[in-house]
């Protein structure tokens, strides 16, 4: 049984300082190095949205994830390479949409309270948005001429973030919203909802749909929630256009 931080999750997060600091030193080659960052950034973001489900789940009962390895910091416990980490991957960079990225096994039948299955299902979004938000609070304090590529970067891996958590919140079988939600609902509607989302032809489907118009159901969205806090995402923007420093 392994619990802590994995050297491959530090070495992550070292790699995430440096290309961040390459911005400040280096920025005549900020496309790459935004690049870089953002996304050595979403891996780690992965890993903190399941580790937040795995110790919530260990709380309420279930004590099979400290055996499997979800209490350990280390993206080879969560991401499953082809499905939820290849694919979102290619999804984020050609899309600029943000897909879920990784998935912990929760035992239900061993937390036995509803609320604690919620607040397990909860638990990876509210971790998610808290990044997000501790993202964007760092790129406001990076505001200035030497580290405004670093700044918007920051704002960017924000924008990500955000973006995660509202798909992830929507009552969908799969996403986090759902896993929320059915404690609550009839086991017949529980069912038929997962029937229907485990149909092959319809999941293919539902993601060719989102993979080009999701970005136009969940930036309105996503405009309508900072709005209410004057939350400003042109930097973001300006760093997604680095982003995809493959673009003439």
């Amino acid at each position: 049984m392994k619990s802590g931080v994995s050297f491959l999750f530090l070495a992550l997060f070292g790699l995430f300082l440096i290309f961040g600091g390459s911005l400040v030193i280096l920025p005549g080659f900020a496309g790459v190095e935004t690049f870089a960052f953002v996304m050595t950034g979403w891996i780690i973001s992965v890993c903190c949205h399941e580790y937040g489900h795995a110790v919530t789940a260990s709380f309420c009962g279930d004590t099979t994830v400290e055996t499997r390895g979800y209490l350990r910091l280390d993206p080879r416990s969560y991401i499953h390479w082809n499905a939820s980490f290849v694919l979102p991957l290619i999804v984020l960079i050609m899309g600029g949409v943000a897909l879920p990225g990784a998935a912990v096994l929760i035992r239900q039948d061993l937390i036995t309270r509803s609320w604690q299955r919620s607040v397990v299902a909860l638990a990876g979004p509210v971790v998610t948005l808290i990044i997000a938000v501790a993202c964007y609070g760092i790129g406001l304090s990076l505001l200035s001429e030497r580290s405004q590529f670093l700044s918007q970067a920051f704002m960017l891996l924000a924008f990500f973030q955000l973006m995660a958590f509202i798909f992830n919140m929507m009552p969908v079988p799969g996403l986090d919203g759902f896993a929320v939600l059915s404690p609550w609902l009839p086991q017949g509607v529980i069912a038929s909802m997962r029937r229907i989302g485990n149909l092959a032809w319809l999941r293919l489907l539902a993601f060719g749909l989102f993979f080009f118009f999701g970005y136009q159901v969940i930036y309105p969205l996503m405009s309508a929630l900072v709005s209410l806090f004057g939350v400003d995402l042109n930097p973001a923007f300006l760093a997604y256009d680095r982003f995809q420093f493959w673009h003439p």
